[in-house]
């Protein structure tokens, strides 16, 4: 179990800002898996609202997926294993094909947010001893404090299993909490919690409160791609982590990116999880 030290609790103290949030971006959203692309538009519209919401007074910390899935890209362009439908990333494999696809999916993000005349910051979490020993806390809050957007994601080239996180939903919550963010956005490919009926989809469940999130576990699902890791079941936890801290998470279709703004003044938007 994760412990926030006495000391990190000490320097952890909010800037001026109208809210801290913590935004994070699936791999389903970031690549067409199908297509063999990355998806562009995504990554500028996600640029485009990031950037609003600073610029509206708001602190913002990006966890993004996709490096996996970008190196799986860029290499199809010259081997034809790395498009064939069918193909898997081996364990063995991910931290090469995170290797090359992370130095270019930062690439993508700092065109993107140089349309906005915002600057990045990368920051790779190598396992949970970042938080505990709160070295990736302060990192992420100096660069909130020079106003320098922090992308964080983990450090999939370098895997160690024992410490490793493994995915971005529960990375994402733990950024939540020991940054004592107030809300936590989770992008996905669909509208956000469906509950499941006779082993069909059912109704989107537009609100859960979080005493009642391990009602809900039953219906969740696992990851739905082959270079995805995360899962509704992952997102649900993720929540419960982040309410910790009372923060509220906002499960959320990346067609819905562009109005988080409009989410965060009372709007229904997919999924919110919260007290």
């Amino acid at each position: 179990m994760l412990r926030l030290s006495p000391y990190l609790g000490e320097v952890i103290q909010k800037v001026a800002a109208s809210m801290r949030i913590v935004i994070k971006i699936g791999t389903n959203s970031i690549s067409n898996s199908k297509a063999n692309t990355i998806n562009f538009l995504m990554v500028e519209t996600l640029a485009r609202a990031i950037s609003g919401l600073i610029d509206e007074g708001n602190e913002v910390i990006l966890v993004t997926s996709g490096a996996v899935g970008y190196g799986v890209v860029k290499l199809g362009e010259a081997n034809a294993k790395y498009t064939d439908k069918n193909y898997t990333p081996a364990l063995e494999e991910k931290p090469f094909l995170s290797s090359v696809g992370q130095p270019l999916l930062m690439k993508c993000y700092i065109d993107c947010f140089s349309h906005y005349n915002k600057q990045v910051a990368q920051i790779l979490i190598s396992g949970t001893d970042d938080f505990t020993d709160k070295y990736a806390a302060k990192t992420i809050l100096k660069t909130l404090e020079n106003k320098v957007i922090p992308i964080v994601n983990e450090n999939d080239s370098v895997y160690d299993a024992e410490l490793k996180i493994g995915d971005n939903d529960t990375l994402s919550a733990q950024v939540a909490k020991y940054l004592k963010a107030d809300r936590l956005f989770l992008i996905t490919d669909i509208d956000g919690f469906y509950t499941t009926e006779n082993g069909k989809l059912g109704s989107l469940v537009s609100y859960i409160n979080t005493k009642h999130i391990d009602d809900y576990l039953q219906y969740a699902g696992e990851p739905g791609t082959n270079v995805s890791t995360g899962g509704m079941k992952t997102k649900l936890l993720a929540a419960k982590i982040a309410s910790s801290v009372g923060c509220i998470t906002h499960i959320i279709k990346n067609s819905e990116v562009d109005r988080i703004a409009e989410i965060l003044d009372g709007a229904s938007v997919g999924t919110k999880i919260g007290n």
